[in-house]
């Protein structure tokens, strides 16, 4: 059961947005504050505030599994996040 049944009537994607949003939610207000009231207005939905965000922001963010050159590594697909980037220099030694 949900500690908050609301959620789970949000689709995923949304509810997957909006966790992010709160995750990220100090860095992602004082961006907000930044912005004209315009901006703020036409800005609402989980999904485009995160997109305007990220494409503001990309390298202040942790390297995402499911974007090109992000992996995870482990079994199943937990574990650590790694970057191709973070693999060249293992790679070159062998």
């Amino acid at each position: 059961m949900y500690a908050w049944p609301q959620l789970a009537k949000v689709d995923k994607a949304t509810r997957s947005n909006a966790i992010w949003l709160f995750d990220n939610s100090d860095n992602v207000l004082a961006w907000l504050a930044t912005l004209s009231q315009k901006e703020r207005d036409q800005w609402t939905h989980p999904e485009v505030i995160r997109r305007h965000y990220e494409k503001r922001y990309p390298k202040m963010l942790p390297d995402n599994p499911f974007r090109p050159g992000g992996t995870v590594t482990g079994i199943g697909g937990c574990g650590t996040v790694r970057s191709s980037a973070s693999r060249a220099p293992r790679i070159s030694k062998l």
